[in-house]
């Protein structure tokens, strides 16, 4: 994979974040801290449109899944049915749920665009 997640620690900012956090300071190269993480700037994008469901404040690479209760977005593989992987990545929350907090994890069933195979 290549792009400005592809290394680990690394994070993307939208504009409207990038200059709360930094000003008018250029923001690449700088960390930010959320929690226990840290996350190098590697790219500012143009802040999402309204009528989009992706919102974000930050983008980052984890070794590990925190539980704040947020939308994790996953990349497959080229080829791979989303159909297929879905119970897959529920089951992996589930179990990242029960490892780090001792509790069973409350997931809904990914929602697959129209189409998803």
């Amino acid at each position: 994979m290549t792009g400005p997640l592809s290394r680990p620690s690394t994070a993307v900012l939208p504009e409207s974040m990038a200059t709360k956090l930094f000003g008018d300071d250029n923001p690449i190269g700088k960390t930010v801290t959320l929690d226990s993480l840290e996350a190098t700037v590697r790219t500012v994008v143009a802040d999402p449109p309204p009528n989009s469901r992706i919102r974000f404040d930050l983008a980052m690479t984890v070794r590990e899944i925190p539980n704040w209760g947020a939308y994790h977005y996953v990349r497959l593989a080229e080829n791979t049915r989303p159909k297929d992987a879905a119970p897959k990545i529920t089951a992996v929350m589930e179990e990242i749920a029960v490892a780090c907090c001792g509790v069973r994890a409350v997931t809904r069933s990914m929602t697959l665009p129209n189409g998803a195979r």
